[in-house]
């Protein structure tokens, strides 16, 4: 009686068969015997392939944003390509023979500003090949820069979309965005979207997104279609950075 007792209490305090402590839930992993609903021994394997599946989804993510932007990139050059050529639309109307435009003339400056006289060479002997091309063959010049691209049409675009580490000369271009400052002040409506370019390209690469943003906005609410204004605003509308605000001095 006394013995049946004691297995009784034993039961009530929840201990086991041997009095050596409380009975443990047949799905304890130190429990014995067969497990219980839903403790099979395969969920530890199932949660590894959850865990290297969700990696290996995170890992595709990634790539495709990487491939997302690359892309973007491509199509941002090539929109720099068409705008430094004379359009949105890629200034598909032949200018006249011999004609150099003033986005041609713009980005020479621009570039001689930044980087040098040298730079400068380099943006206006890419455009007098381009003109060079078109003369020789009669084709636009967008048509011209679809089919090749030149070394130097690739230096001066890297230079252009800031893919580059050589980093503008600073001082230079503050005199520059002074300069211009007062060109802008006194100047009449029809210049404003060229120099509100200027003034954007150089204040963005300062590093000063919100300065330019204000004189990319104001040459796109005076010409909506201006070629040079949509591709920069886009440039700011990525986020993207010029790749020389990453250089330690």
């Amino acid at each position: 009686m006394g013995r049946a007792s004691s297995r009784a209490d034993r039961a009530r305090r929840g201990e086991g068969a041997s009095g050596c402590g409380p009975r443990r839930p047949a799905t304890h992993p130190c429990a014995g015997g067969a497990a219980g609903p839903g403790a099979s021994p395969a969920r530890p394997a199932r949660r590894r392939r959850a865990g290297v599946a969700g990696v290996r989804g995170r890992g595709r993510r990634l790539r495709t944003r990487r491939a997302g932007g690359a892309v973007r990139a491509q199509r941002l050059r090539g929109a720099a390509a068409r705008a430094r050529r004379g359009g949105a639309d890629g200034a598909a109307a032949r200018p006249p023979r011999g004609a150099r435009g003033g986005a041609e003339e713009r980005d020479e400056s621009l570039l001689q500003i930044g980087f040098g006289v040298e730079a400068g060479r380099l943006a206006e002997r890419s455009n007098d090949a381009m003109h060079a091309e078109r003369e020789r063959t009669g084709e636009t010049l967008d048509e011209v820069a679809a089919r090749s691209i030149s070394a130097d049409d690739r230096a001066m675009l890297d230079m252009m979309l800031g893919e580059t580490r050589r980093r503008p000369d600073p001082d230079r271009v503050q005199r520059a965005i002074d300069a211009l400052g007062r060109v802008a002040a006194n100047t009449g409506a029809a210049l404003q979207p060229g120099v509100r370019c200027m003034l954007g390209w150089l204040h963005w690469a300062l590093g000063e997104g919100t300065a330019a943003g204000i004189h990319l906005d104001e040459a796109l609410r005076i010409d909506p279609g201006h070629g040079m204004a949509q591709l920069l605003h886009a440039v700011l509308g990525t986020g993207k950075v010029p790749e020389w605000a990453f250089v330690r001095d």
